[in-house]
């Protein structure tokens, strides 16, 4: 890390010259995958669930919810409203009305809730178990084309072979979490302890069986005196990548 940042430049653009297409896949897999979490809501239709077929072409809906309410006789629940209209004009029923809405209000409330719970999860779970080992391999492919050693796009399955995969799992999750107990004291001791961390997943994808403590103070020792030139780095590659926004990240 004693080159200068053109220095550090000029060096990437000799890599990308030897693989560029392939880093620039690597590059779009990788981003593609961590861009957002995925949700999958299973919505049936209860008006044709339990339909069934009436000959070819047409299907009956006598047995379907929509049967029943078609084929419903409702000529008593008219008759019950038309008595009970004297009741609705009085507002002696807007009670059980407002009750019943709220009810309702506070069970929306609940199922919102558990939607986003369960969205969380998942995007919890599938970082932990996949979009990590993707960043652990796509760090050691940049890393391999920064060496002059060959590398592909198998590269990214590295960090799902086994006897590595549980491991990279538990570093990168409490590397995490580290951090995120850092930034409840402020935001500034999560951020120096992030940049401490950030050599975390090209030591993982030299050696994917290190153990989290070695793999968290090596990184701290590996940054320590240069964190600031680290961020001024990636700072000066901010129009850079503003530019690569504006062209879907292909520049």
């Amino acid at each position: 890390m004693n080159y200068s940042r053109k220095e550090l430049k000029k060096q990437a653009k000799q890599v990308l010259r030897k693989g560029y297409f392939m880093a620039l896949i690597i590059s779009i897999v990788l981003g593609v995958a961590t861009a957002g979490s995925f949700s999958v809501l299973f919505v049936s239709n209860p008006f044709s669930q339990s339909a069934e077929t009436n000959g070819a072409d047409e299907p009956d809906f006598d047995g379907s919810i929509w049967g029943q309410i078609t084929n419903r006789d409702w000529s008593e629940f008219d008759t019950a409203i038309n008595e009970a209209g004297g009741d609705f004009a009085d507002g002696e029923w807007q009670g059980d009305i407002d009750e019943l809405l709220g009810n309702i209000y506070i069970e929306l409330i609940k199922l919102a809730l558990l939607i986003i719970l369960a969205i969380w999860l998942f995007g919890l779970l599938f970082r932990v178990f996949v979009l990590n080992h993707l960043a652990v391999g796509a760090h050691g492919y940049f890393a391999d084309a920064a060496r002059d050693l060959p590398s592909g796009f198998g590269r990214l399955k590295h960090g799902f072979q086994k006897g590595a995969y549980l491991n990279i799992a538990a570093v990168m999750l409490l590397r995490e979490i580290f951090i995120s107990l850092w930034s409840l004291l402020l935001i500034i001791p999560g951020i120096i302890k992030s940049l401490s961390y950030a050599m975390t997943p090209y030591l993982l994808a030299e050696n994917p069986s290190m153990r989290y403590k070695d793999a968290l103070k090596t990184s701290a020792a590996m940054m320590r005196g240069y964190k600031r030139r680290f961020i001024v780095l990636h700072l000066s590659f901010f129009w850079w990548l503003l530019l690569g926004t504006l062209f879907f990240g292909v520049g």
